[in-house]
């Protein structure tokens, strides 16, 4: 039974602030935090970056450009750079999880985006919105962030968020779809990914490799193979797991040798795509028919 002194320092730790943040190098050493807060209170401040991010949970109340705005789980926050903010818990505590791009950044996206230099920072018209498909982006590239397992899918949702974004909700020009699509470049792509799919490979590599813009990457890889450059690299290590698992050896062993970051990750993924676990696949070819098997799941 929880004495009452127990329950009082559960309370008290339930209730403590929270904060973790890192960066990344190979975003401009773009800085991500994810917090709950239940006392900190911000004082008024700026930033020399942007600031975009979601809120999980809970209510701040947001002092931004002199207006008083109350959030709720799903807003998506803008904070152009050197706009003076601050804020604090409403009605208890509020989670969010906050991305901060350079200008340059920002401006290389937009770039990539609407297809012409922009040579100004574009500036963000609303201080908070409301849109559940960017909200779904930019969570799960943050999330991806903070583990970093899966670079190449992370940079995709944050590339795509703030594209999405960026025509949204910016002063930035309009968006004009122009010029034709590299087969070249995309099938060079293509050639990295089957030489290095056991690697970590990032968005910023492959589009290198390709030698076009990030975004324009990847719609012409989208529109030239039928899935993302994540979706494809993944699909690209389950033909390879295929292979491997009809020679003998172990699963922790295959999941490595494919690039993926665990057998967990591994028997999701494998799954998904052949309606049958590692395991399951491996068994009969090996002279043990799947029938006679029950079931695994991963």
């Amino acid at each position: 039974m929880t004495s009452p002194k127990d329950s009082l320092l559960n309370d008290t730790l339930r209730m403590s602030d929270v904060a973790r943040l890192w960066s990344l190098d190979r975003h401009d050493s773009l800085e991500c935090i994810s917090a709950r807060f239940f006392h900190h209170r911000y004082v008024p401040h700026t930033h020399d970056t942007y600031v975009i991010g979601i809120y999980v949970e809970g209510c701040q109340n947001l002092q931004l450009r002199g207006e008083g705005l109350y959030s709720k789980p799903g807003d998506i926050c803008f904070v152009n750079p050197g706009d003076v903010h601050g804020g604090e818990p409403f009605g208890g505590h509020y989670g969010y999880r906050m991305f901060y791009p350079s200008i340059d950044l920002v401006k290389n996206i937009a770039s990539d985006v609407f297809e012409k230099p922009v040579l100004e920072p574009p500036k963000f018209r609303e201080r908070l919105v409301e849109d559940w498909y960017a909200f779904q982006l930019l969570l799960g590239a943050h999330s991806l962030f903070e583990t970093d397992h899966q670079k190449l899918a992370a940079d995709e949702a944050f590339c795509e968020a703030l594209r999405y974004l960026l025509q949204l909700n910016s002063d930035a020009p309009g968006y004009s779809r122009t010029g034709a699509y590299e087969k070249k470049a995309i099938d060079d792509a293509v050639d990295y990914i089957d030489a290095n799919f056991e690697k970590a490979i990032d968005l910023e590599t492959l589009a290198g490799v390709a030698g076009l813009s990030r975004s324009y990457f990847i719609r012409s890889f989208k529109k030239m193979r039928g899935l993302a450059p994540h979706a494809f690299l993944t699909d690209r290590r389950i033909r390879e797991a295929r292979k491997l698992l009809k020679r003998p050896g172990t699963l922790v062993d295959i999941a490595a040798k494919c690039g993926f970051y665990d057998q967990s990750h591994l028997n999701r993924e494998f799954k998904t795509r052949t309606g049958v676990s590692p395991g399951q696949f491996q068994l009969p070819n090996q002279g043990t028919f799947i029938q006679d098997r029950k079931l695994e799941y991963p």
